[in-house]
């Protein structure tokens, strides 16, 4: 019978290392990724909503901008809105600009995108903003500053939400794991 509870005793203070072990590199994770997902926060705060009016009101942005507003609709999974083609009006084509202007005409805009669940961001939507956009040349912040600040602020929070999804994504079977060794001990 003690060897029994002997043995039992070394089986969980065994499965107890592992479960600390697993923690610490997900600890360790973790502090690489908080500074990008504060980077991004403090790339969000730079934009004020008078940077946001000076954009939506633009008829015919600037390449650089168009682009970074299509991101960050991607990013947040709007649907893009169809208009009329300039040349045939009886065709419909897929404007992602008018959508980016109806997106930041929506009351609190910024706020919605401060408060993007950057946790369960979709897999198809960051393969999306990654080949489209983070795969660009023209996709960077100092290009895109040329264009607009704000624009430059929301390509930046793009970017650093980009690299914190896939720190996150590699934390995710860790995290189980450290569930499961920790349930083994209790």
């Amino acid at each position: 019978m003690r060897e029994r509870i002997r043995e039992e005793e070394q089986l969980a203070n065994k499965d107890m290392l592992i479960a600390q072990d697993i923690q610490i590199e997900c600890t360790n994770d973790l502090s690489r990724a908080m500074p990008i997902l504060n980077a991004a926060k403090a790339a969000l705060d730079t934009i004020k909503p008078a940077h946001i009016n000076e954009i939506k009101v633009l008829q015919n942005p600037p390449s650089h901008v168009k682009m970074v507003l299509h991101a960050v609709c991607v990013m947040l999974d709007r649907k893009v809105e169809k208009t009329p083609k300039k040349d045939n009006p009886k065709v419909l084509e897929d404007n992602w600009w008018y959508t980016a202007q109806k997106f930041m005409n929506e009351k609190d805009f910024l706020g919605n995108l401060q408060n993007i669940d950057k946790d369960n961001i979709p897999a198809q939507i960051m393969a999306r903003v990654k080949k489209e956009f983070i795969n660009n040349d023209n996709f960077k912040p100092n290009r895109v500053a040329q264009a607009s600040f704000a624009a430059k602020g929301l390509c930046e929070w793009i970017i650093k939400l980009k690299e914190y999804d896939e720190i996150n994504r590699a934390i995710q079977p860790k995290r189980l794991a450290l569930k499961n060794a920790q349930a083994s001990y209790q």
